[in-house]
């Protein structure tokens, strides 16, 4: 089956102990590719909403399908100038930023960032782009893409995300300093917000905005997936309705916070204030931290001295309502061992709290809060890293003995010096490689609603290869031709009968 690659997260499995249902079937009227090997085909998660579009093509023609939350097909549109005048037709530079849906006029939009290919013969200080919205109109059968806008050589893409049925793109300038929001609402309107940063210009004297502040990695939508093998020191959030706060983490001070007042188009810069963290500028231990904002509070990790720090601040005030400490005194009481993954192992699990409190100070801070079904607050906080063994490629002498000598010039100093050189003749290289180790440290406490710490649920069975990210579980099979993806908190393999030419989801059971 020939499948492009999913808007959603998809994941491929070496082991499956869960039990499946199909919950979704469609045969084209259209044939697969012309090499017989199926559809292509992709999902648009809509992040304000429960519907969900699918989209099945063939190189030639294409269906947008508007799915209800159950599966059926609420609306069915095949465009009359077929998959050539759609998005899916840009195969290089393209990345699919977020969708959202207007369900009154069952409008949906899709946002995209093209990146173009440089041009021979032409050297640009970066490449070409512009950013688009493929908007898919059910209601009147049709599908128009179209340019949002083209930005300037000097305009840096940020971030975006969807939040309360709009779709934001943060841009920014670093000469002069400035952050552009351009929001894009459910009816297809577009405004734009510039923010002056030039109280920013004694603190980078030395660095640009662009990056200070990027990447700049969006945890607006609970829901969306995040790669917990990075450390993510710059992060954006939706901290009300007209307030965006980024949290910046900052080696050997505290944290800081940047937020981008929506109404006043003001922007600010906050230092959160020492009181007790560990604060150390120590070249072989200087202090880190990472920051999570959920719910009007936020989670600051710091790391320093042989001790991880755990606060809970209240975001106006910058006071600290609740700490948490890991050292020989710690109050912490982990939720479960400490889960540790090295390289291509399996993960280890450690009891040990001199050990957790070791790693925990080796690598890149990580922290990520989020809540379950039962209204717990999970916060998941560690370490990651990466070490290098190995030696790369070198020049040896060979043979080694014994070696001649040429006269020659020395072009290494203002004044030509002569003097012998090794013969380049009997110089070689030697391969070599470097190999890197991934180390990634996970712990986690967990909060009821009434802030006392409690256990984690039982965990899952241990031939289920998973991981909990946000409560839900990101699973890998390798099941012969069927794909692994997943839509919002459902899992499913989605797979082609070669026979038929139908096209089956079927949804993964998942078992506690």
């Amino acid at each position: 089956m020939k499948l492009i690659v999913p808007l959603s997260i998809a994941f491929f499995c070496s082991h499956l102990c869960l039990s499946q249902n199909v919950v979704f079937e469609y045969k084209p009227e259209f044939k697969p590719f012309t090499d017989g090997s199926g559809y292509g085909s992709a999902r648009l998660n809509l992040d304000n909403s429960d519907k969900k579009i699918y989209v099945i093509h063939n190189g030639n023609k294409i269906d947008y399908l508007l799915l209800n939350k159950d599966f059926s097909i609420a609306e069915k549109l095949t465009p009359p100038q077929g998959f050539p005048g759609t998005m899916y037709v840009y195969k290089d530079g393209r990345e699919h930023m977020g969708s959202m849906i207007n369900e009154k006029t069952k409008t949906a939009y899709a946002f995209h960032r093209l990146i173009n290919q440089q041009k021979k013969g032409l050297r640009p200080k970066k490449a070409l782009e512009e950013y688009r919205v493929e908007t898919i109109d059910f209601a009147n059968k049709k599908v128009i893409n179209k340019i949002i806008f083209v930005p300037p050589t000097e305009e840096d893409y940020v971030s975006s995300f969807t939040y309360n049925n709009k779709f934001h793109i943060i841009t920014c300038f670093s000469e002069p300093k400035q952050l552009s929001v351009r929001i894009f609402d459910e009816n297809g309107q577009i405004t734009k917000k510039d923010f002056s940063l030039s109280f920013l210009d004694e603190v980078l004297k030395k660095e640009k905005l662009v990056d200070f502040i990027c990447p700049a990695e969006q945890y607006v939508n609970n829901i969306d997936y995040k790669d917990d093998e990075m450390d993510f020191p710059v992060k954006v959030f939706m901290e009300n309705e007209k307030t965006i706060l980024f949290t910046i983490s900052v080696a050997k001070k505290t944290p800081q916070l940047l937020r981008l007042d929506l109404e006043t188009s003001k922007a600010d810069l906050k230092e959160i204030p020492p009181a007790d963290f560990c604060i150390s500028d120590e070249k072989k231990d200087p202090s880190v931290n990472n920051v999570h904002f959920l719910n009007g509070k936020l989670y600051v990790v710091n790391a320093c001295k042989k001790k991880s720090q755990l606060y809970i601040l209240n975001p106006t005030t910058l006071v600290a309502e609740k700490k948490y400490e890991l050292s020989e005194t710690s109050n912490i009481n982990l939720a479960e061992p400490a889960t540790i993954k090295k390289g291509e192992k399996g993960a280890e699990y450690l009891t040990d709290k001199e050990d957790i409190i070791k790693k925990l100070n080796d690598g890149a801070p990580q922290v990520y809060v989020y809540n379950d079904t039962q209204g717990n607050t999970i916060i998941s906080f560690g370490m990651y890293s990466e070490n290098f063994k190995g030696d790369g490629g070198k020049f040896v002498r060979s043979p080694s003995a014994p070696t001649t000598f040429v006269t020659g010039t020395y072009a290494g100093s203002n004044v030509p010096i002569t003097r012998s050189f090794p013969n380049p003749t009997q110089m070689s290289y030697q391969s070599g490689s470097v190999t890197v180790v991934k180390t990634l440290l996970i712990c986690k406490i967990v909060m009821n609603p009434s802030n006392e710490l409690i256990k984690l649920k039982t965990p899952l069975p241990p031939l289920t290869q998973a991981w909990e990210y946000h409560n839900k579980y990101k699973l890998k099979t390798s099941c012969s031709n069927k794909f692994m993806m997943s839509i919002k908190d459902q899992y499913f393999i989605e797979y082609m009968n070669s026979k038929t030419e139908t096209l089956y989801l079927e949804e993964i059971q998942i078992k506690n």
